[in-house]
């Protein structure tokens, strides 16, 4: 939610910067928040430290334009640190040489100090693709370079006042943009930012069409770990599990949702990629096995894909009951019944009692989970 609140004001600050153009002085409270909002959830500390010395680069920036396009150089400095996990001593002593001498000489060194900026800040986005994880570094420094060109263009480019006030908008956009998704893609739970985003926002427009009825959803944890498992009948069984907590929950989704460019975007969304054709999914089991560990939900179906026939359940894989026993986790069991229709009057998620599986084998185990979850369906059937 709070990470929501954030996202409203800045875009709610894009708007004012739009209306308000001759205020100058709001340029600097998208950092602020960035830096305000880092600071609150245990960001990256070079990030933070990044954030805070962009606070006075804008300050110079619109007081003396070389002293602060010097600042932004040592910024970007900051996260050359960051994407490299090593401080270049050699760069920063070269800086600091730079920034005396725009002391001394100011706009006569305008020219250098803009190629300056520009060629750190491209090296920072070759970096960037070149050994950062996290793409949304990459992106957050490729809209810094757009905001920045923008940014010169109205300081070297004679323009008209419609013109001027255009291109103005567009850095004022760009460097917001900048700002948010350098703090996002730094976030110690950024593979779930998207989740933490959207999450009551689906949950209440999946409440208001479809209307389920959810019972017993008391039974999942506040916190710890839980293996949360159940049958699959349709694409929305996901979010209508999801809407059931307030925590994230680590959905086990087809890898083929996580191939080509937008794999990023379920990454986000918290989804663990699992090969539906292969016969044994190692890397999603330990990536499941990692996130319970560090107490967080898993929500999977057991039946590996999703149910066209009319059996009531497809045979059940190992894999939720695998992921628990070696966590030492529960499993919650629940079953989805009825239709997704608007306004159902059917619609039913039942949660059952969490299953302790620590005594028993794996064949026990999933035999039980089979056969509660079947028992659930059965029961709640209209």
């Amino acid at each position: 939610m709070m990470l929501l609140v954030y996202i409203l004001l800045e875009i709610t600050l894009v708007i004012l910067g739009m209306i308000f153009q001759d205020k100058e002085w709001i340029l600097t409270i998208p950092t602020i928040l960035s830096l305000l909002y880092l600071c609150l959830n245990k960001g990256n500390n070079i990030i933070k430290l990044g954030l805070f010395l962009t606070i006075p680069a804008i300050y110079f920036l619109l007081k003396e334009i070389t002293l602060g396009i010097s600042c932004f150089i040592f910024v970007q400095i900051i996260y050359t640190f960051y994407l490299k996990e090593r401080i270049n001593p050699k760069l920063v002593f070269i800086e600091i040489i730079n920034i005396i001498f725009v002391c001394i000489l100011k706009e006569k060194v305008l020219i250098l100090e803009i190629f300056l900026w520009m060629m750190i800040l491209l090296s920072n986005i070759i970096d960037a693709k070149k050994s950062h994880k996290n793409k949304l570094i990459n992106h957050s420094l490729i809209w810094l370079f757009i905001s920045s060109i923008f940014m010169i263009a109205l300081v070297w480019i004679p323009l008209k006042e419609r013109i001027g006030i255009l291109i103005k908008t567009f850095a004022w956009i760009t460097f917001i943009i900048s700002q948010m998704t350098l703090v996002i893609g730094t976030l110690e739970m950024n593979d779930s930012f998207l989740f933490r985003l959207f999450s009551p926002i689906f949950t209440t427009l999946l409440r208001l069409y479809y209307h389920p009825t959810i019972m017993n959803k008391e039974v999942i944890p506040k916190d710890g770990k839980a293996v949360i498992a159940g049958n699959h009948k349709h694409a929305l069984d996901p979010i209508l599990v999801n809407s059931c907590t307030n925590r994230v929950v680590h959905t086990l989704a087809k890898k083929e949702l996580h191939d080509g460019k937008f794999g990023w975007l379920f990454k986000a969304a918290g989804t663990i990629p699992v090969d539906l054709h292969a016969a044994h999914n190692k890397d999603a089991l330990n990536s499941a096995v990692d996130y319970l560990n560090e107490g967080c939900l898993i929500n999977l179906s057991p039946e590996a894909k999703r149910n066209y026939t009319k059996e009531i359940l497809l045979p059940f894989k190992f894999g939720a009951v695998v992921m628990a026993k070696r966590t030492n986790s529960k499993i919650i069991p629940y079953s989805i019944t009825g239709d997704y229709k608007f306004r159902s009057k059917n619609l039913k998620i039942v949660f059952g009692k969490p299953i302790d599986i620590k005594k028993i084998s794996i064949e026990e185990a999933n035999e039980l989970l089979y056969n509660t979850v079947k028992e659930l369906i059965l029961k709640n059937r209209e």
